[in-house]
């Protein structure tokens, strides 16, 4: 017969019983480490307020929290106050949230709940509403911010006359090129934006953005940005800005825009750049109804309404601060 000590001794030994007290020192050691983080981010956000004082700059909230046990870390702040008065603004919000995941601390999500109000030394003040979905992402490599990105699936904003405008479907996209990362590509597009009334001085616009679009490429951008590279080496490597698509359908306004220039070391630009125009007669008509179409537009409307027909774009140059067209100087600036 087993002696019931010898019994109780082999349980202890069994596989059952060391899966769970290796399982129970994983978990231990995990949340021992879940909250040291939590009280380090918490603490590098009040240095980081704690920064922003000595550069003359304001940061209040009623309450600082670090929640999202056990598999994320969310640095919440209540009723967040911005105050930089080298920036000329101040923005203040209802809550804040920077949001990242407990196996990845390099890249963070980030939203402002509810009603954020941002005022200018002007005196001017808008009021931006999001939408509960609306998000940010900032990813971080080697020490150096790599991809930005933003989604806003609607957004309504209020100015200082109490006029409302709203815009649906804003994204935004930084990030490196994938076939040469050196590069940054920005992708920047929205859906539409109805404004109260039209923008002074462009009323001829109407009130609607039906779309609008741009693709741009910045040649060695991550170099300088990471301090590889200096800002006059890279002008005179001659590195380009390469303007991919610009697209804009607003009122009479339907045109595209393609660019590629480099950038001097007096900052005056050198390159090609090319217009498409679809409906020229309507936005003939509305400048013309505005009394904005003198003979130099009509002509230059013309000029580009024939060459970029079939999809195609007029194609000028622009050189040593000249605008020319087919080697002819169409005007200077």
């Amino acid at each position: 017969m087993t002696d019931p000590q010898t019994r109780r001794k082999s349980s202890f030994g069994s596989l059952p019983f060391l899966i769970i007290v290796v399982l129970g020192l994983v978990i231990g050691v995990y949340a021992a480490y879940w909250f040291w983080m939590a009280g380090e981010i918490r603490s590098g956000a009040e240095d980081w307020v704690e920064d922003q004082e000595r550069m003359g700059r304001t940061v209040e909230y009623s309450d600082l929290s670090v929640a999202g046990f056990p598999f994320r870390f969310v640095l919440r702040a209540a009723d967040p106050i911005i105050d930089a008065p080298d920036l000329g603004a101040r923005w203040e919000g209802e809550e804040l949230e920077i949001i990242a995941m407990s196996w990845n601390l390099n890249h963070l999500l980030g939203r402002s709940k509810g009603e954020n109000e941002i005022t200018l030394n002007s005196g001017e003040t808008y009021t931006l509403t999001p939408d509960e979905k609306s998000m940010a992402s900032v990813v971080f490599s080697d020490g150096f911010l790599k991809r930005v990105g933003m989604e806003v699936p609607s957004l309504k904003l209020t100015d200082s006359r109490g006029d409302t405008h709203t815009a649906t479907g804003f994204a935004m996209r930084l990030a490196p090129m994938e076939d040469a990362p050196e590069n940054l590509r920005v992708d920047v597009s929205l859906d539409e934006a109805r404004l109260t009334a039209p923008l002074p001085q462009a009323e001829w616009l109407g009130d609607t953005l039906s779309e609008f679009l741009l693709q741009l490429e910045f040649q060695n951008f991550y170099p300088v940005a990471e301090g590889r590279m200096t800002e006059v080496e890279w002008k005179l490597d001659r590195n380009t800005i390469d303007l991919k698509l610009g697209a804009i359908d607003m009122g009479p306004l339907q045109a595209a825009v393609r660019a590629n220039v480099a950038i001097d070391r007096d900052n005056n630009p050198d390159g090609t750049v090319g217009v498409h125009l679809q409906k020229p007669d309507e936005l003939k008509a509305a400048l013309a109804e505005a009394g904005l179409l003198d003979p130099d537009i009509e002509r230059g409307i013309n000029i580009i309404s024939a060459m970029s027909r079939d999809d195609s774009f007029a194609t000028v140059k622009v050189k040593d601060r000249e605008i020319s067209l087919l080697g002819q100087r169409l005007t200077t600036y």
